[in-house]
């Protein structure tokens, strides 16, 4: 086995080194009124003894120097505070602020129990010899970019090896997305045979800041379930004009110094001056009561300070709307839901959802981890008090539904006994949905590199039996990576794809990134809330016999326009030579004497003939013409068994004798067959149309 990366690290660039003035500058203005927040607060109204005498101390002084600037002044102040909060700063130093420069290249190997782990850098080279029992799993961290000021920028999330002798994390890789990242760390973890585990942030911390407490987060015990959810209907008061005040924080400091500070300066001086330890002489100096006077008897009429206090009124109006945007969670014994404003629904299965852990770094959220799932991100959360009431509440639902859903027998994917058509239907439409939709979430990223695609010869003969081309509009159920999606797409077809599988979701969203007119749905066909003949064409690749028997057909049926096409692509299992297939036989015997299994191509084809004839109902579609095109095809050993890891019974076996019936098959290939094997199968294809 072998793993190799490129690390790659953010380093701030000329444009971020402009930017980093006006950030402090943003950073100061925000922290002055969050101080001068609290100093009204606790003196004048709470009448509570002051926190930090020297922080409140300088942050009134700078508060006067600000009335009198002010004043004096006149627009000045105020179009530096406009243009402060209308130049995206973050977004700009975030985006064009920083630089990546390669840091190092991994490369981890294994022979047997051995592993060598070594990271190549400019000028430096580091190599560790390990043994397999020293592993203790594979993490997953925030790797964050310290700045001045803590100030954090993300900059990805770090795959790590931890080791237990000598007690270290070794960097393996690092990607931009947590989802990327744990498919990558999952993968790995799979082939080391460790779990797979989120490692602690260091952002424990973050509990001391100020945040909302647990109350905007409603628990409802229903019958059978558990719902959690905020919205503004939990949120009070005090909450909503916190998230306000911080929203538009920066103007509305500005608009008010302007509207209300600089007439009331004097006063407020003379009220705070005193109790921060100052003298009257020293308040008298920068008692500003007679411009403010002044300024009560004439009328304000700036029409940028008026643009202001309605630039701040409506940030803040909008922040804090959005801010507290409704999320739910339902949790049962046999998933848990979540739903929130812009984003598709998530389901996971119960059984599988390890914990609900409060992350804090790079920014408060709460991941819903599981280790054969990618986690979900529960984003958009005020602070780290938030995230932690948040997980708790997850977590008790989780105690409670989990042994109930721990107890209930999961479905087994055997086939009963029967002809090979009943087989392959029962032991895939027959799952649960959320099985079906977890099945390959272990193998997507090798289903993506290595399951072949479909010959460009058997995308023509279906665009020209179907009649679909330029405009065509297309249904596809269940599109995988995006194999097919990609070939019609080329095509010019407006295609609305459905798949319940999240990473392949992100695979095929990712593939489809240049067509425009592709839209990937992540349901399942059964959530789809139908539109009724809308479509010309309903393509499936492989992936028709995952859905249960007789539903394909009443969807695709009702999708169609009249005489509208239902197209079915298939890649049959690529298969060895019969003399490699013999030699592998004493290894199959040893660890999976079930799956040493081949089929003729009579055999092959008569199967999938039968498949289709059970799946394609023919009250609803006419007889479907079909074709097929011989495929051959070389394959490294690395690549033949990843693409057996993608095959269902492979998925199926055990952990350990999958390891060793791979290493036995990898060591045939290089020692018998030159490090290579040349597969043979075929593509086929078939197509029927819409009675009526």
């Amino acid at each position: 086995m072998q793993w190799r990366a490129t690390i790659r690290r953010l380093e701030r660039n000329g444009l971020g080194l402009l930017l980093f003035p006006l950030l402090v500058l943003r950073r100061t203005v925000h922290l002055l009124g969050r101080t001068l927040e609290g100093l009204l607060w606790q003196e004048l109204i709470a009448n509570q003894p002051l926190d930090s005498q020297l922080g409140n101390l300088l942050a009134f002084l700078l508060f006067s120097a600000f009335c009198l600037w002010a004043t004096l002044e006149g627009v000045v102040p105020y179009v530096i505070g406009l243009l402060l909060f209308l130049l995206p700063l973050e977004l700009l130093a975030n985006q064009l602020g920083h630089s990546w420069r390669p840091e190092c290249r991994i490369l981890l190997e294994r022979w047997g129990d051995r592993l060598s782990w070594r990271c190549d850098s400019a000028g430096s080279h580091e190599q560790l010899e390990l043994q397999h029992h020293a592993l203790s799993a594979v993490l997953i961290r925030a790797a964050p970019l310290a700045l001045p000021l803590g100030e954090a920028r993300p900059q990805g999330w770090d795959v790590l090896l931890a080791v237990q002798d000598p007690a270290r994390e070794l960097l393996l890789d690092r990607q931009p997305t947590l989802a990327i990242a744990w498919q990558r760390a999952f993968a790995l973890a799979r082939k080391l045979a460790l779990p797979l585990r989120l490692a602690d942030t260091g952002g424990a911390a973050g509990l001391e800041e100020a945040g909302p407490p647990a109350s905007v987060w409603a628990v409802v015990e229903e019958q059978g379930a558990t719902r959690i959810f905020r919205d503004r209907s939990t949120v009070s008061a005090s909450q909503w004009w916190r998230a306000f005040v911080h929203q538009g924080g920066y103007l509305l400091f500005l608009a008010v110094l302007n509207t209300v500070m600089v007439k009331y300066g004097g006063f407020l001086v003379w009220m705070l001056g005193p109790r921060l330890g100052l003298t009257a002489p020293t308040t008298l100096l920068l008692d500003l009561s007679l411009p403010g006077l002044l300024s009560l008897a004439l009328p304000d009429g700036s029409v940028i300070q008026a643009l202001l206090v309605v630039a701040a009124l409506g940030a803040a109006g909008f922040g804090s709307y959005r801010h507290w945007s409704r999320q739910e969670l339902r949790i049962d014994a046999e998933h848990v839901g979540v739903w929130r404003t812009g984003h598709a629904a998530v389901h996971l299965p119960t059984r599988v959802v390890v914990a609900a852990l409060p992350l804090h770094q790079p920014e408060p959220q709460v991941l819903l981890w599981s280790e054969r799932r990618p986690p979900v991100q529960l984003q958009g959360l005020a602070g780290a008090r938030e995230a932690a009431a948040l997980a708790g509440a997850l977590q008790a639902a989780l105690e409670r539904w989990k042994p109930v859903a721990e107890a209930i027998p999961a479905a087994e994917p055997e086939a009963p006994d029967g002809n090979e058509q009943q087989r392959i239907v029962s032991s895939a439409a027959a799952l649960p949905l959320q099985q079906r939709a977890d099945w390959y979430v272990p193998a997507a990223a090798a289903y993506d590199a290595v399951r072949p695609g479909y010959p460009p010869a058997v995308i023509e003969q279906v665009a020209a039996l179907a009649g679909v081309g330029e405009g065509s509009a297309l249904l596809e159920l269940g599109c995988g990576p995006g194999t097919a999606t990609v070939a019609f797409a080329r095509r010019g077809c407006a295609i609305t794809a459905l798949e319940p599988n999240p990473a392949f979701v992100a695979l095929a969203r990712e593939r489809c990134a240049g067509f425009g007119r592709v839209r990937i749905e992540p349901l399942a066909c059964e959530q789809w809330p139908v539109q009724e003949q809308a479509f010309d064409a309903v393509l499936a690749a492989s992936s028709f016999h995952w859905i249960p028997a007789g539903l394909g057909s009443r969807t695709a049926a009702r999708a169609l326009k009249p005489a509208g096409a239902l197209i079915l692509l298939w890649n049959k299992e690529l298969q060895p030579s019969l003399a490699l297939h013999e030699r592998f036989a004493a290894s199959y015997a040893r660890f999976a004497p079930h799956l040493h299994r081949r089929e003729s191509d009579a055999e092959q084809q008569a199967v999938l003939e039968a498949l289709v004839r059970q799946l394609v109902d023919p009250a609803l579609f006419t007889t479907p013409q079909g074709g097929r095109v011989q495929v051959q095809l070389r394959y490294t050993a690395e690549h033949y068994l990843a693409l057996l890891s993608t095959y269902s019974p492979y998925l199926r076996l055990e952990p350990g004798p999958r390891e060793a019936l791979f290493a036995e098959l990898r060591r045939l290939i290089d020692t018998e067959a030159g490090g290579s094997v040349e597969l043979t199968g075929h593509s086929a294809f078939h197509v029927a149309r819409k009675r009526g």
